[in-house]
């Protein structure tokens, strides 16, 4: 089966230093009107579309899928392909079908909404700049990761410079698919784009959406997973206290 790579590690990053930004009063500015579009927004919700391609220049796709965000408040709800993420003011849980595991851990209230938490990268690249400008979009590069992102060799994010719209990001892969799945060859290299559009100001959301009891119970002071998904294994990532 042909299984495309998480990027939720990426939407969990932390924001970086103000101290760095500095640096960079082009990215800063850009940056900042996007995290303040998303944060302003009490509801909203777009549509993200994933192509998967075979090396950072071809034009075949390997892997191609939908998902949706849905931001409610202080709830998120992202569903694409086989995975799903709920943050909410408890808990961030992840759910992988195709290898049926639920991960879960305590929401970190500093979490932002942008997607891929793109505002928050700048301390974690060596090298972010402005790659290219048009009238309406600015092409912020970031270059040279440091070990949390050891997966990416580096990654473009397209923001929409009246509104602080992320509409795309490309992320070029650093690995050889073949070396971690016999479906693929052993010098696939992958580019991922990512597009983001129909973004609407609601969430068409009903009641529960986005608690936790879709995917969790607690028994005796222990989570375990609950309804649909009640055969996954459950990795609490949660810290315990002494």
């Amino acid at each position: 089966m042909k299984r495309i790579f998480t990027i939720a590690a990426l939407a969990a990053a932390m924001l970086a230093g103000t101290g760095i930004y500095a640096q960079f009063p082009s990215v800063y500015h850009a940056l900042l009107k996007s995290k303040e579009y998303y944060d302003s927004r009490q509801a909203l919700s777009f549509d993200i579309h994933y192509r998967m391609f075979e090396s950072h220049t071809s034009s075949r796709v390997l892997h191609e899928m939908q998902g949706r965000y849905t931001a409610d408040k202080n709830n998120l709800l992202i569903v694409t392909g086989g995975q799903t993420q709920l943050f909410n003011p408890r808990y961030a849980i992840v759910v992988d079908r195709s290898t049926e595991t639920l991960v879960v851990q305590e929401r970190d209230p500093s979490a932002n909404r942008t997607p891929l938490g793109i505002d928050s990268l700048v301390g974690l690249f060596e090298e972010v700049k402005i790659q290219s400008e048009t009238d309406e979009i600015i092409t912020i590069a970031f270059t040279g990761p440091r070990e949390a992102f050891y997966a990416v060799s580096s990654f473009t994010a397209d923001i929409d410079k009246k509104t602080g719209k992320v509409v795309k990001a490309i992320l070029y892969y650093a690995f050889n698919l073949g070396d971690f799945y016999q479906d693929y060859g052993s010098e696939m290299i992958p580019r991922i784009e990512i597009t983001y559009d129909n973004y609407t100001a609601q969430t068409e959301t009903g009641t529960g959406t986005f608690s936790e009891n879709n995917f969790i119970t607690e028994r005796g002071g222990k989570l375990e997973p609950a309804g649909q998904f009640s055969s996954y294994q459950l990795i609490d990532l949660r810290r315990r206290s002494n």
